[in-house]
């Protein structure tokens, strides 16, 4: 049965989801959910649906959206069945180290942008501001520097003025410009269009721990440039999070660990390539310069450990200009590659740079001797990716598959959520019913893969590629109050535990059944889950599961974000570029009526001040059921990302909310629990911290700013909302 829409959520939808003509909106919601639905449904006739059966399939989609109990990510809600047609919320942009790579990622973000979806760029590729390039014989202005043309290429788009322009950017934690990284948000006036995470490795973990430094290396080189004081680094991070709410923490190795389709490449790599002169063997072609082979699937030669055989490769493309290297072999072979490229020797694959006179590489059936190996400056390169043996031939020797960067370049993401709100029965969640819509779910994000109309061929074949997909969960607060079972206590972190280990079982269980009658994905073959304990029954899809943050489609369906707590149980929400909704919590406005404590005085001071706790004119029983974001504590907040991490295949989207009393060592603290506790990136918030933040209670403060400068080594400092950062050692201090 449809479920009535709050004022808030029809204000959004005919803001930035109704169909309109000549600025008129000619669309009610009943007919947007039909009109995504009969979309969506269409794509099921490629499988060999009929008539019937695509029309049963669109009826069931359509009362799954409108009585609110999924909804799919903004892009699909607003172009399902329209002419721009692009679904999917997010995609990855690679940034190459060339002027060439950089403004070509500048071209593909626009044309993801320009259609609704996100994207997110990793600059951890481009080499150090300073660094020699030898094309010019000039020096490189660095990825700090860069990032801005991103910025600004977004703030002229502004997606069409349907959805804001969104860029998440990366840097790792051992790049050289990392402390310029970390304190460009301090100016309030650059990146504006930009949320920044810091890529943390394990051996920087390790060095926090023990009190250690920790090299920083260039990417072009591969060399060491300097070492940097770990826990000050750390503090510096934290201290940045403090003042503006950026950077965040991404725990880059950790997803490298998990990741499903390792045989793709490591996220993060550095792309190792080979010239686009390389001849591959291609089956029915013989040898082809892979420069020829860029945007083809070709049946490529490879070593199954016995004999030469042929496996499908999912993608060649162009990846930039690089420095490479000349391989030359006694035998008289030749390969140009980058130094970071594989090869077969005796002993394994070994990167080509750390080659020798005399190692003997792997060729078609027989054995090659190094004979030299020297720089020969730079040139453009090519990926090849290989999914069946991680192999192949180039220029005769037996080669590493190329790697690629997560969601690995050009994947997107396909997002839908389930408020868990609605399956309240009683003392319990209605989880057969929940089962229910989680398979009707995962069937409706495969058929979006289908129905989706890319906005880069590369993106349709990477997608296509793993058919990754994301099933998350929002009104978790609201199910949290409705059970009377307080967020901040122990048994909503065993609940959130059972909710999300059902929620990933039930999504792989439909992921399997898919896959019997559809196919697995395509990179099946050597994916994590092949080779895992327990059920090997092939997947559908290489994800199934993550936690979104739900922003404006828990506006749509009238429920608590994601698995946040409750932000406040009244609150002024910034929109629609600066417009404020007013909104009062509707599960504490039926209990306040039910108890009879309600009163407009009450309401009021709730709208000042958030929350009840503490609120002698609230029962303690209550003001137990609803705590606000402010009033959980830091450990609680992440102890609660982490229990659904567990079972969360891709990230969890959390904010831990902090008041604004709380100090930088309360984020420093958040930021190490979450690395102990498993979770892969982290989000701290302190409120008041950045101008324009989307929910707000209460007054503002002006900020001050002093020039000062370093005590350690006097350079000049970054100044920002009381706190002060060297961008030279890393020294940083708040209050």
């Amino acid at each position: 049965m449809p479920a009535t829409l709050t004022d808030n959520a029809l204000a959004v939808l005919r803001a930035r989801y109704l169909a309109r003509e000549n600025g008129v909106v000619v669309e009610t919601p009943d007919q947007l959910f039909r009109r995504v639905a009969d979309h969506i449904a269409a794509a099921e006739t490629r499988f060999g649906a009929s008539a019937v059966e695509v029309a049963e399939v669109a009826r069931t989609f359509d009362r799954m959206m409108s009585s609110l109990e999924f909804l799919p990510n903004s892009p699909t809600l607003m172009n399902a069945g329209r002419p721009l047609g692009q679904l999917a919320a997010c995609f990855v942009v690679p940034v190459e180290d060339s002027t060439t790579g950089v403004f070509e990622a500048v071209r593909w973000a626009a044309e993801i942008q320009k259609t609704g979806g996100g994207t997110g760029f990793s600059f951890s590729r481009l080499r150090p501001a300073g660094d020699l390039v030898a094309s010019t014989g000039g020096t490189a202005s660095g990825p700090v520097s860069l990032m801005q043309v991103f910025d600004v290429a977004t703030e002229a788009i502004k997606q069409g003025g349907t959805r804001r322009g969104a860029n998440m950017g990366m840097l790792r934690v051992d790049h050289p410009d990392v402390l310029e990284f970390i304190a460009i948000k301090l100016d309030p006036t650059r990146m504006s269009n930009f949320n920044l995470s810091v890529a943390v490795t394990d051996a920087f973990m390790t060095a926090v721990r023990d009190g250690t430094t920790y090299d920083l290396v260039n990417p072009r080189t591969g060399n060491v440039t300097a070492k940097l004081d770990a826990r000050r680094v750390l503090d510096a991070i934290a201290n940045a999070a403090w003042a503006v709410g950026d950077p965040g923490m991404v725990f880059i190795d950790r997803i490298n660990q998990l990741q499903p389709t390792p045989d793709l490449g490591p996220i993060e790599a550095t792309n190792p390539c080979v010239t686009g002169d390389t001849r591959i063997w291609v089956e029915d072609r013989g040898l082809v310069p892979i420069a020829e082979l860029v945007g083809t699937t070709p049946l490529v030669a490879t070593w199954d450990g016995e004999h030469v055989v042929f496996r499908r490769a999912t993608r060649v493309v162009s990846t930039g200009v690089k420095p490479i290297l000349r391989l030359l072999t006694v035998e008289g072979l030749a390969l140009r590659l980058t130094a970071d490229h594989l090869l077969t020797t005796e002993t394994g694959d070994t990167p080509a740079g750390e080659l020798r006179p005399g190692t003997r590489l792997r060729g078609n059936g027989e054995w090659y001797t190094v004979r030299d190996l020297e720089a020969e400056g730079e040139a453009e390169v090519f990926d090849l990716t290989e999914p069946s043996t991680s192999h192949f031939f180039a220029n005769g020797l037996l080669v590493h598959n190329c790697g690629e960067q997560p969601l690995l370049p050009f994947e997107s993401c396909t997002l839908g959520s389930i408020d868990v709100g609605r399956f309240v029965a009683g003392s319990d969640f209605d989880w057969a019913r929940l089962r229910g819509v989680i398979h009707e779910a995962v069937r409706f994000l495969d058929d979006v893969i289908e129905a989706n109309r890319y906005p880069l061929p590369e993106i349709e074949r990477a997608t296509k590629a793993t058919r990754k997909i994301g099933l998350g969960i929002m009104g978790w607060a609201d199910a949290l109050a409705a059970l009377h079972v307080a967020y901040d206590s122990p048994e909503a972190i065993a609940l959130a535990d059972r909710m999300a280990g059902f929620l990933e079982d039930e999504s792989l269980a439909a992921s399997r059944a898919l896959a019997e009658r559809r196919g697995p994905f395509p990179t099946w073959e050597g994916s994590r889950w092949q080779d895992a304990s327990g059920d090997t029954r092939p997947l559908r899809n290489a994800t199934t599961t993550t936690i979104a943050p739900t922003g404006t489609i828990s506006i749509i369906a009238g429920c608590a974000s994601g698995i946040e707590p409750l932000y406040a149980l009244a609150y002024r929400r910034n929109v629609l570029d600066g417009a404020e909704l007013t909104e009062v919590n509707p599960a504490f406005q039926r209990v306040a009526a039910e108890r009879g404590f309600a009163s407009d005085r009450l309401f009021a001071q709730v709208a000042e001040h958030g929350g009840v706790r503490g609120n002698a004119d609230v029962p303690e029983e209550i003001q137990r059921w609803f705590p606000t974001a402010h009033e959980v504590d830091v450990g609680t907040h992440v102890r609660m990302q982490a229990a659904f991490q567990r079972h969360v295949h891709a990230a969890v989207s959390k904010t831990i909310n902090l008041a604004q009393s709380a100090t930088p060592l309360d984020v420093k603290a958040a930021y190490q629990l979450a690395y102990e506790l498993g979770c892969k990136g982290i989000t701290v918030y302190r409120d008041g911290s950045r101008e324009g933040q989307v929910l707000v209670t209460g007054a503002r403060t002006a900020r001050t700013s002093t020039s000062l400068h370093c005590p350690e080594c006097a350079s000049v400092l970054v100044v920002q909302s009381s706190c002060r950062l060297c961008r030279h050692c890393g020294w940083s201090v708040c209050g």
